[in-house]
């Protein structure tokens, strides 16, 4: 018997048990759920899932709602991230099911830290080749961690941004005199330097500092670059 994956774990019965040794295989194939809203793409992917012995597709949906979760109980779910539209709110995952995303574009970095948000541990891009996707299925089923390395980069480009929610409403309570420092102090200016083109005294700069600190809630001055991005 040939072995298509190493994380396929078969017992082979005595002959004379062929329609046990079936349903015992069939209980220890990966239950998978493929969610595309494109048809020929959820259908694509599932035979390929399917034929490669790994997995047992146990339903397609066009869209990533409650029954794409639940029905046949999926231990994956495979989403395509380049068609199904993500909204955070509606994002509610059993915590029985691990999801992967395949198809994800980099400039729309709001949605995959929307999937990171939620959870989700596989991310694969869209350049991603083919021979990927059962790897990055087994990967979600271990609870691995697989990005695309671009996907790291986009993590970590938009970590800062997301990291403290409420960053606008701060801004919002600055003085105009307070965002015109923040910006000198954003562009790496010192207090002296800030003082002398804004024409003010070093003492003055440094009550403006203070209080910019104290509205943002935070102690570092280098911290205060983040919240201007």
């Amino acid at each position: 018997m040939r072995a298509t994956s190493p994380c396929v774990v078969v017992h082979v019965e005595a002959s004379g048990a062929n329609s046990t040794a079936v349903g015992n295989r069939q209980s220890e194939l990966l239950r998978v759920a493929v969610v595309s809203s494109v048809r020929i793409t959820r259908e694509a992917v599932a035979a390929i899932l399917e034929n490669d012995g790994y997995c047992r597709v146990v339903g397609t949906h066009g869209e990533l709602k409650l029954p794409a979760l639940t029905m046949g109980s999926p231990q994956v779910v495979v989403v395509d991230g380049s068609s199904v539209v993500v909204k955070p709110e509606n994002l509610f995952v059993p915590r029985s099911v691990r999801i992967a995303v395949f198809g994800l574009r980099r400039e729309v970095g709001d949605a995959i830290m929307t999937w990171i948000s939620a959870g989700v541990r596989v991310c694969l891009d869209a350049d991603e080749p083919l021979a990927r996707l059962v790897p990055a299925v087994a990967a979600t089923a271990r609870g691995d961690v697989l990005c695309a390395p671009r996907i790291v980069e986009q993590i970590i480009t938009e970590f800062p941004r997301i990291a403290r929610p409420g960053d606008n409403k701060r801004l919002g309570e600055l003085t105009a005199r307070e965002h015109e420092v923040a910006e000198l102090i954003g562009q790496g200016l010192t207090n002296t330097q800030i003082a002398g083109v804004l024409d003010v005294s070093h003492s003055t700069v440094k009550n403006h500092v203070q209080s910019i600190l104290k509205r943002l809630g935070t102690h570092r001055r280098t911290e205060i670059k983040w919240y201007l991005e």
